[in-house]
């Protein structure tokens, strides 16, 4: 199973009677910064699909990990068995892909039978910090791509891989703060940038001071570049400078207006700057 193509960090599955639990936990995950999937929030993208197929696609490949609530009536309702079933099969390649709740008073299932599973105690919070938890181990392990992968992307695939590293930029995983830092570093499209790999790469170091050689390395290519950028961005605010003067005195000439926007195109979102026009 490769977690790194996965849509959803966590799939949540329960049966309709226990909705409320549901979008408490929903909610938590989503302050945790992690994206769930939530039936109710998919409805109109399940519109004219075969509901079935759908759901055992989500709950088998599409989820990082996987929570169900486990009730007296969720094996009873044929969605649910779509989705544990889906789950089951998953477990098969990721022994840790699946965190049961059980609710108090209910008896384990026997579905479930050698799992520990969390009794749920109405804090929905608890439960996103142990599932939070359980996805940094994951993402340590499993879902960090290699030094060659990072520089061998473009920079759509690169400000992917950002978004997809940064919902765990509190981690005390030094590889994945290295990581952050070589995305930030091979993007490159601003100083800014620069300064984020800096300050990833530094943290990094701090947890695993073998990553200062790999730095160190990097350092003098990162300061070469930051003075590259001053220098195109000197540049470039001197021919914005001219070209607004044109501009004033050509006002009514589009050739200038259309000479503005393909400036703004080309070059200030290359380098992240705020456009003038």
């Amino acid at each position: 199973m490769d977690v790194k193509k996965n849509k959803y960090d966590i799939v949540i599955s329960f049966a309709r009677e226990q909705i409320d639990i549901a979008v408490g936990l929903a909610l938590a995950i989503e302050r945790k910064g992690l994206k769930p999937y939530f039936y109710p929030y998919s409805l109109e993208k399940n519109i004219g699909l075969n509901l079935k197929h759908s759901l055992s696609n989500i709950y088998e490949y599409e989820g990082l990990i996987a929570i169900a609530i486990f009730s007296e009536l969720y094996f009873d309702r044929e969605y649910t068995k779509v989705e544990f079933e889906a789950i089951q099969r998953r477990l098969k390649e990721q022994e840790n892909y699946l965190i049961p709740v059980l609710l108090k008073g209910q008896y384990s299932p026997n579905q479930i039978d050698g799992l520990t599973y969390y009794t749920w105690n109405n804090d929905p919070k608890q439960l996103a910090d142990i599932a939070y938890e359980r996805i940094q181990d994951i993402l340590g392990t499993s879902t960090l791509l290699s030094n060659e992968e990072i520089e061998s992307m473009n920079v759509v695939a690169l400000y992917q891989n950002i978004e997809r590293l940064k919902r765990f930029q509190k981690s005390e995983n030094a590889t994945l703060q290295y990581q952050l830092g070589l995305c930030y570093y091979s993007l490159n499209q601003s100083v800014n940038d620069l300064q984020l790999s800096e300050q990833y790469f530094r943290k990094a170091i701090v947890l695993q001071p073998l990553f200062h050689e790999a730095f160190f390395g990097l350092s003098k290519s990162i300061v070469a570049q930051k003075k590259l950028h001053k220098i195109r961005h000197k540049e470039l605010q001197e021919a914005i400078d001219f070209l607004k003067k044109a501009m004033q005195l050509q006002s009514s000439n589009k050739k200038y207006r259309e000479f503005a926007i393909e400036i703004e195109k080309n070059y200030f979102r290359k380098f992240g700057m705020r456009s003038p026009f």
